[in-house]
């Protein structure tokens, strides 16, 4: 349910292989400008992860990635897709999700 309540609310690809090596944040193009990023793609080694990221916020978003749990393409866009569950209604979600999406609330409001 937490993998279908992301990509419904957010622009977050979950994919199921690891993902290739990605060029650093801030080395730039030859012309100078960023590496553009067509899409944020989100790898997750293990479903722990949803439970660590409903447990404890940011901070389970955090230490899962420290400890070699997910990767992804673009941290600051992952991180500003995530954002995006902040403004999501929870008297507005379906029966499905709404569960869900307390808990997420609750999950990134608990962020330092």
């Amino acid at each position: 349910a937490m993998k279908d309540f992301i990509t419904k609310y957010t622009n977050i690809e979950l994919v199921e292989e690891p993902l290739p090596p990605q060029p650093l944040a801030y080395e730039p193009l030859p012309d100078g400008s960023a590496h553009p990023i067509d899409s944020v793609k989100w790898y997750v080694k293990t479903d722990n992860v949803f439970r660590r990221i409903l447990l404890h916020g940011g901070l389970g978003l955090g230490e899962s990635y420290m400890d070699g749990e997910w990767e992804t393409n673009s941290i600051e866009g992952l991180c500003g897709e995530f954002l995006k569950l902040e403004t999501v209604e929870t008297g507005g979600a379906s029966d499905r999700y709404r569960g869900a999406a307390q808990q997420v609330e609750l999950g990134w409001r608990a962020a330092p």
